[in-house]
């Protein structure tokens, strides 16, 4: 068995726009801060921060969103022997399939993420070399109960509930 389930394009080229719509602004800030055009500040040392501030984190932005773009890798590549999870960063390695205990919906700020609840979570975190992702792969144990966890919201083709049992049903748990 190999599946692959890709990331939607589009949602990607949207972010893309709204960072290059507030470069722009930002651009538009500092080249034209001397006038009195804007309306809630007046400052021109203060339009100027803003137009400097409003570049930098959109030109952050705008790089890993075209880097993500030109990937356009899988978000999930289901095989024989595991799952490989390529939504987040923490850990792009394959979950065995025996290993999986749970899949399960939760509500984490103010949207849902499914989490991966593995039988030997120490062995998976062994494996990330990074100090600091190692680290926060730890708090998010700590606070959802397992630090691999899948973002469906923002780039896969399916709903949170069909990807929790699209999942149960390749690993054979029950579904809830």
């Amino acid at each position: 068995m190999y599946n692959e389930i890709k990331m939607k394009s589009y949602k990607i080229l949207l972010r893309l726009v709204t960072c290059i719509i507030f470069l722009l602004g930002g651009l538009y800030m500092l080249l034209v801060g001397k006038t009195n055009s804007f309306v809630f500040f007046r400052n021109e040392f203060l339009v100027k921060f803003y137009g400097l501030f409003s570049v930098i984190v959109s030109a952050y932005f705008l790089y890993g969103f075209i880097k993500l773009y030109k990937k356009r890798n899988s978000a999930l590549i289901l095989t024989n022997e595991g799952l490989i999870n390529n939504t987040n960063n923490f850990y792009k390695h394959t979950v065995k399939w025996n290993d999986i205990k749970e899949i399960k919906k939760v509500k984490y700020q103010s949207h849902y993420i499914i989490v991966v609840v593995l039988n030997n979570e120490n062995y998976y975190l062994n494996k990330i070399s990074n100090k600091l992702l190692k680290s926060v792969a730890k708090q998010n144990s700590k606070i959802l109960g397992s630090f691999f966890f899948i973002n469906a919201n923002d780039f896969l083709g399916y709903s949170n509930d069909e990807l929790v049992t699209y999942l149960m049903k390749q690993v054979n748990l029950p579904l809830l």
